[in-house]
C-alpha cells in the first residue's frame, strides 16, 4: 500500500484544553499519522535515528553478563529479513504467520515481520493444545513460530498435537531465547551468528536465512 501522500513532520501537540482536544481530533487521522503500513514508520524512523537503540535485551540473568541491542537500523534490516521469509512460506493478507512465543527478540520480528508480509496471530503460550488449534484455523496460519524445546519452556508436544490438528500449516520455525541453542546450532536469531532449524512435514530440501535463522523448506 503505498504511503500517504501529505507531507509530515515530528511535531508536538499542546494539549490543555477541551478545545485543544477538538482540534487534535478535527484535523483526522492523515494528519498525526502518515503511515499506511507497518515498515513505513519502522522505515522512517530507521532514516532519522538509525544508529540509536531500538530493541536491547538480556541473555542472562547474571548482571556480569552484557545485554545486547538492535539499532533502528539493523532491527529494520532484520524485519524485513523475515518478513520475506515469511511471505516464502506463503504468508500474506490471507494467510497468518502464528507465534508461540515468549517476550523474546524472535517475537518482536515474527510481530513487525509477519505484519509487514501479511498477517499474524498471536497465541498465548498458555492454552491448551485445542484452543490453539481454533486459533490457527481462524486465521489461516501457514506459518508457525514457535520456541525451540528448552529446559524451562518445552513446546515439542503441543507443536506435533497443532501440525496433527491443523493441515493447512505446513512449516514450523523454530525460534531459541537468548542464550541458549538449537541442536545443530550456534545460537539464537538476535545473533550475528545464529540460526534457528524449521522443520517441516518433508525432509528439508532448501535453505533459506532470514536475521540469523537458518530455515529449511520443504
Amino acid at each position: 500500500m503505498p504511503p500517504r501522500t501529505r507531507a509530515w513532520q515530528h511535531r508536538r501537540m499542546h494539549l490543555a484544553t477541551q478545545a485543544d482536544i477538538e482540534a487534535v481530533e478535527s484535523a483526522g487521522l492523515d494528519a498525526h499519522v502518515p503511515w499506511t503500513s507497518v515498515p513505513q514508520p519502522l522505515e522512517a524512523v530507521a532514516a532519522r535515528r538509525g544508529s540509536r537503540p531500538a530493541l536491547s535485551w538480556h541473555v542472562s540473568a547474571d548482571p556480569a553478563v552484557p545485554g545486547e541491542c538492535w539499532t533502528h537500523a539493523e532491527l529494520m534490516f532484520r524485519v524485513r529479513q523475515t518478513a520475506n521469509l515469511l511471505r516464502s512460506h506463503g504468508v500474506d493478507d490471507d494467510h497468518a504467520a502464528a507465534l508461540l512465543l515468549p517476550a523474546v527478540p524472535a517475537a518482536r520480528l515474527t510481530l513487525l515481520g509477519g505484519e509487514a508480509a501479511g498477517r499474524v496471530c498471536p497465541i498465548n503460550l498458555l492454552l491448551d493444545a485445542a484452543h490453539c488449534a481454533a486459533l490457527l484455523r481462524a486465521a489461516s496460519a501457514r506459518v508457525l513460530v514457535a520456541l525451540a524445546p528448552g529446559p524451562e519452556i518445552d513446546l515439542a508436544a503441543k507443536v506435533e498435537a497443532l501440525r496433527a490438528q491443523c493441515p493447512l500449516f505446513v512449516h514450523v520455525l523454530r525460534a531459541q531465547a537468548p542464550g541458549r541453542s538449537i541442536s545443530g546450532s550456534t545460537s539464537f536469531l538476535p545473533s550475528a551468528t545464529a540460526r534457528a532449524c524449521a522443520s517441516t512435514r518433508s525432509p528439508p530440501r532448501t535453505a533459506a536465512r532470514c536475521a540469523g535463522i537458518r530455515c529449511c523448506s520443504a
